[in-house]
């Protein structure tokens, strides 16, 4: 049995790792309302140029491009724009569910997948599925990176139908994943 030391000498250390839990948990909550914040004011910049392209593409009429000619699609490729760390949960498996199901959907085609994020690279690699580039970077989301993943997708040689899986935010706890294209 213990003695009544060693019993204060556990309850202590338990106190402890109580405070340290609780400053843990005060700091994930300030980086959280952070990065919240800055997902906020960004939202509705993305919003309006989307409509700004639809705008753009709607108008257009007539024009000689490669992105707007239409031709049969032989390929499709899938951007999946999974985690970094495996501490997200939900939000990994439900967007690794979501691109499985997009290969099953589109295996009439030849797809292929690239994926940005450790978490991503990983799954795709452990499946041996067909993985045209990966973005396994432990990077913030910069406009650096996204002109990267741009350059490597933007002109590809045949014709490649593009799609991009992803996970919506619809609260601070919830979000779904989406696929366009």
């Amino acid at each position: 049995m213990a003695s009544l030391r060693q019993i204060r000498r556990r309850m202590k250390s338990i106190e402890n790792i109580h405070e340290i839990t609780k400053a843990m948990e005060m700091i994930a909550a300030f980086r959280f309302k952070k990065a919240e914040t800055r997902f906020m004011k960004a939202r509705p910049y993305f919003l309006e140029t989307e409509k700004l392209i639809a705008d753009l593409s709607g108008a257009a009429g007539e024009v000689s491009h490669a992105l707007f000619e239409k031709r049969a699609v032989k390929k499709k490729t899938l951007l999946v724009l999974a985690a970094d760390k495996g501490l997200c949960g939900a939000y990994n498996t439900n967007l690794l569910r979501a691109a499985l199901a997009w290969l099953a959907e589109n295996r009439d085609f030849e797809t292929s997948l690239v994926p940005a994020g450790k978490v991503g690279v990983d799954f795709f690699r452990k499946k041996n599925l067909p993985v045209l580039s990966a973005y396994p970077e432990k990077t913030a989301v910069t406009s650096e990176f996204a002109k990267k993943i741009t350059a490597d997708l933007a002109f590809p040689s045949g014709s490649i139908s593009k799609s991009c899986v992803w996970g919506e935010r619809r609260s601070s706890m919830r979000s779904w994943p989406r696929t366009s294209g």
